[in-house]
């Protein structure tokens, strides 16, 4: 399906603008192409979106702002609401990032009077709007309206989040330095250091010491601006920040020049000149590499085609002189059989003209017939050799496709595993867990979940309809849906998360472009985690057709989900409700999340793992270390299945508190 691979093909571009954005950009041009081809709207959008996004990566500015246009031209005619404000915000960053200040703002105030006439604006974006706003009106030196926006900000923050968001506050801090008031200024960045370090926002809080010792400078108090600014310069070089490094370099030589210390100010700038020379090396080398690898495919794929059309025509060769050979074979016996009889026969001539003159006739038949069987003969193995031919360009056509939908497969792969939480996010959130995931194809229907907010700790398993191709489509809607739901419309209530994600679902799926209904779906456990000061954990959960098992003062004990799948053909579908159920887990306690996969694995006699024997298992490991568990349920799968197929998409997830 063409218009999959419009989504997949955007899904990967965009997330390649980050990290090689000339692919990333390769990426956007064929998903467009292929978009424009079947007037695919809302891929054509995407693209264009994709191709704006890798263009201002890589600083091509009026490329980018090319793009973002041509996407916002199709957005209106779509109707597509969030979408625009999304695009007028990225081309107000696109007109920031030259310099053309004013041209930037612009664009976010036209934003911002969207959002303020909406009915329910989502918090978040009026947030990050209006910090925009602000920081254009600091460069701009407006000091006052920077200080508006800012407050503004600032009151949704506190009314939304009961707190203000730390990089609101590093905004905050730069406009009370720049009005004098550095205590103030100080105070907000404590405050907002303290919170993104706590929350692992590294290169943010490096952001904030920066600030801190340019505050210190403003107040002439050098030494404490030395302490915050090679601190931040540690932290960047330690985590390997080569951009942020180079900042704090350039700042610790204008406090240097501050002081008048020309000959320290010296070695910072070198110290800055340095790091700058590496990053613009390092852009050039990243260059050169992805130029050299698309040669050496290139000169590889040539290679491979010139040995194929050598050895097609070694084979022909092979053939025709086999056939040569064959023919020759068959007129010298002919020939040699036709000296011996004449010879025989002029032996007995007299004694035998009568029987010769019989024969003779009778040769003459039986070389007519051999010349129509030769004949013949002839046509039947030029047959088989067009046949032969006719076959092997199948079996190459075969193959070309089937390599390339082993590919797009891949790729589909390679997208699907970067959206699950890799072993170093998991341990960020649970220091104790485990993960079993096992695709029964390359990918998967299956997938798990996490997201971290604020103290809040999401932990979800969901199996979707089907597996192979049509369920990793609907995992990336799934994945997708979720993160809207919680990150952008900032839902925190798991049952609300699942009428919404249900709802959400209906509406993407209810009906294909043919008019026809569709009654994809998914089962889904989700947690929200809370962790008390008390080191106790407070869990809330909700679930559709997929329980929570826990195992608690070494007791399991288990809370079904809901009888009904998210999504779905079903009369009652709209009138859904999900409900919650809460806990209390102490230090040791565990809980665990599975799709349905493990307990309907069959063995050699179709017989079910089951949901017993399961329960029985985790009875019987729960006091193990996680990575004993995960070996202890891998090895009970393994006995039970024996040389029997997998059935279907595995997951389990164990995580103690």
């Amino acid at each position: 399906m063409d218009s999959n691979r419009v989504y997949l093909l955007n899904e990967l571009g965009y997330r390649y603008h980050q990290i090689n954005p000339v692919r990333g950009l390769k990426l956007g041009e064929e998903a467009l192409e292929i978009a424009q081809s079947i007037d695919y709207k809302y891929g054509i959008y995407d693209a264009y979106n994709t191709m704006g996004s890798n263009h201002f990566t890589n600083s091509k500015y009026a490329e980018a702002l090319q793009s973002f246009f041509n996407a916002l031209k199709v957005a209106k005619k779509l109707n597509y609401d969030q979408q625009e404000i999304s695009l007028l915000q990225n081309i107000g960053a696109v007109y920031c990032a030259q310099n053309h200040l004013r041209e930037g703002l612009k664009y976010f105030l036209q934003v911002d009077s969207i959002r303020n006439q909406a009915e329910n604006p989502d918090p978040r974006s009026q947030m990050i709007t209006l910090r925009n706003i602000s920081e254009v009106y600091i460069n701009l030196n407006k000091i006052d309206s920077a200080d508006y926006y800012i407050l503004k900000a600032i009151d949704i923050s506190n009314k939304t989040f009961n707190s203000t968001e730390p990089n609101i506050l590093l905004s905050y801090a730069d406009i009370q330095r720049e009005k004098g008031n550095f205590n103030e200024a100080l105070e907000a960045l404590n405050f907002a250091i303290n919170n993104l370090e706590q929350n692992g926002y590294t290169s943010s809080m490096i952001s904030g010491l920066y600030k801190k010792a340019t505050t210190f400078q403003k107040m002439n108090v050098n030494t404490k601006a030395f302490k915050e600014v090679n601190k931040g310069i540690k932290i960047a070089q330690e985590n390997e920040f080569d951009d942020l490094e180079r900042q704090g370099y350039l700042i610790l030589h204008d406090i240097y020049i501050n002081k008048k210390d020309y000959k320290n100010a010296l070695e910072a700038y070198h110290e800055y000149k340095r790091i700058n020379d590496k990053i613009y090396n390092q852009a050039q080398l990243n260059q050169l590499a992805q130029v050299q690898a698309q040669y050496e495919i290139e000169q590889k794929q040539k290679d491979y085609l010139l040995n194929e059309q050598k050895l097609e025509l070694q084979e022909a060769q092979l053939e025709r002189q086999n056939w040569i050979m064959m023919s020759l074979g068959v007129g010298m016996f002919t020939t040699i059989f036709f000296l011996v009889f004449l010879f025989k026969s002029n032996r007995d001539r007299k004694r035998k003209n009568t029987i010769l003159t019989e024969q003779k006739s009778q040769l003459y038949e039986q070389q007519q017939e051999l010349m129509v069987q030769t004949e013949e003969l002839t046509q039947l193995n030029e047959e088989v050799l067009s046949q032969r031919d006719h076959l092997e360009k199948v079996n190459i056509n075969l193959n070309d496709y089937n390599n390339r939908l082993t590919d797009s497969i891949s790729a589909a792969q390679i997208i699907q595993e970067a959206l699950l939480p890799f072993e170093n996010r998991m341990k960020d959130s649970f220091q104790n867990n485990f993960v079993i995931y096992k695709p029964k194809d390359i990918v998967s229907g299956d997938f798990y979940w996490l997201v971290k907010r604020q103290n809040f700790h999401f932990l979800a398993v969901i199996d979707c309809t089907g597996h192979g191709v049509p369920g990793a489509f609907m995992s990336l809607l799934a994945y997708s849906l979720l993160n809207e739901i919680v990150e952008a419309e900032y839902e925190s209530d798991p049952s609300k998360i699942l009428n919404l994600l249900h709802a959400k679902l209906i509406k993407a799926i209810s009906y294909t472009r043919h008019g026809k209904k569709h009654d994809a779906g998914m089962d889904i456990a989700l947690c929200r985690m809370e962790y008390l000061e008390n080191d106790d954990c407070k869990i809330t959960y909700a679930g559709a057709k997929r329980p929570l098992y826990y195992v608690k003062d070494n007791q399991l004990q288990k809370i079904s989900g809901t009888r009904l799948s998210i999504g779905g053909n079903k009369r009652n579908r709209n009138n859904m409700e999900f409900s919650n159920s809460e806990l209390s887990l102490s230090a040791g306690d565990s809980i665990y999340l599975t799709t349905d996969g493990y307990i309907d694995n069959p063995n050699k006699n179709r017989k079910k793992f089951g949901t017993p024997m399961l329960e029985k298992l985790i009875e019987a490991v729960h006091g193990l270390s996680m990575t004993e568990q995960k070996e202890a349920f891998e090895l009970a799968l393994e006995k039970h299945q024996g040389n029997e197929a997998q059935r279907d998409d595995i997951t389990l997830v164990g995580v103690r508190i």
